[in-house]
């Protein structure tokens, strides 16, 4: 049984952030982005200069009735250096600012849509000082799958939700579009959402 007054359902969020409608083609594009900016681009492999060997040309040039060739490091050879192989450096990718916060916002509408965006009432948030408490709190939501809980910026509440499993904290700062994906709920408290539509006003 969800405790009473837990979920608040009369309070309208602005459609300009929760009721977009999404763009497939963006949040793809987003997600790819996202992704390859996580990668380190360790992956190297030694060239023919990097190679440890010989530059002596292995025969002369003409004569000998074979293909010609230069030094044993070459490619073509086994244990000669790697043709084209990775570097080391990997392609840093950008999306503009815009880009961005539009797919943000296509994301919590696709939560809204399929009504897995939760308003929660912060008085009862605030009251909590146990994650015992935090525990039973959301358990009575009887949620399905990973979570987001999005708490104002520096609120004691979050030690208290952090340990929680299948649940991460985050502040409305800290929320992106692949984040909002990746969960199965969306958890707004009062406070919360207030501060983060703030964070648009004057956009």
């Amino acid at each position: 049984m969800v405790k009473a007054d837990l979920l608040l359902k009369d309070i309208k969020l602005p459609k300009e952030i929760f009721g977009v409608v999404a763009s497939d083609k963006l949040l793809a594009q987003y997600v790819y982005v996202y992704l390859n900016n996580l990668k380190k681009g360790r992956h190297q492999t030694k060239t023919r200069s990097m190679v440890t060997g010989s530059t002596r040309k292995i025969y002369r040039q003409k004569g000998t009735g074979r293909a010609r060739h230069g030094d044993i490091k070459a490619p073509i050879f086994v244990g000669g250096g790697i043709a084209f192989g990775p570097t080391g450096d990997y392609r840093q990718l950008k999306l503009t600012k815009k880009m961005r916060r539009k797919a943000l916002f296509y994301a919590l509408s696709l939560k809204a849509k399929d009504k897995k965006l939760f308003l929660v009432n912060s008085a009862l948030v605030d009251k909590v000082n146990k994650t015992k408490q935090a525990q039973d709190l959301l358990g009575s939501i009887k949620l399905k799958g990973s979570s987001i809980l999005i708490l104002p910026h520096h609120d004691k509440a979050q030690t208290f939700f952090q340990n929680l499993y299948g649940l991460t904290v985050n502040e409305p700062m800290a929320l992106n579009a692949y984040r909002v994906l990746q969960a199965k709920n969306l958890i707004f408290t009062e406070k919360s959402v207030a501060e983060f539509i703030s964070l648009f006003k004057h956009e």
